[in-house]
């Protein structure tokens, strides 16, 4: 009795010891792959809609941050304003997540997050700063039918 109170132990240690050494190698191979894309490192989200905007500037002033990006998420229905249609019939919209950076800090703590390319055909750097300026990604010109310099 005791020999099987004894090895049932040893099975559920093993186990155990197994499950943390795997959940430790997939923790550290996911940081190692955010380091790779430029990821950031850790996320602060509000759990409601608003954000103190004074709470970013003391974690980005905080001792052992590097660099601090803010990014402002939401939904937005959008759609073409040149989009051919009949006069009275409503432009289809596309539901969007819209996200706001600041393109110089975005740069140095999540890059992927910078668009590839302009807004308009000339691929002027200085769009990047254009307030007027929607930088979409590959899905959601398809679903807008829109090609770069379209207005939305």
């Amino acid at each position: 009795m005791l020999a099987g109170a004894v090895s049932i132990a040893i099975g559920v240690a093993l186990a155990l010891g197994v499950h943390l050494v795997n959940r430790s190698a997939l923790s550290e191979f996911a940081a190692a792959l955010a380091r790779v894309n430029g990821d950031a490192q850790a996320q602060i989200q509000g759990r409601s809609g608003d954000f103190d905007e004074r709470l970013f500037a003391s974690i980005a002033a905080a001792p052992g941050i590097l660099a601090a990006s803010p990014v402002i998420e939401f939904k937005a229905n959008a759609w073409r304003v040149d989009a051919l249609r009949p006069e009275h019939a409503p432009a289809p919209s596309v539901s969007l997540r819209v996200l706001g950076i600041d393109p110089i800090r975005a740069a140095q703590v999540t890059p992927a997050l910078l668009p590839g390319l302009a807004p308009s055909s000339s691929n002027d750097p200085a769009a990047l700063f254009d307030d007027h300026a929607i930088f979409l990604s590959r899905g959601a010109a398809s679903a807008l039918g829109s090609a770069p310099g379209d207005r939305l």
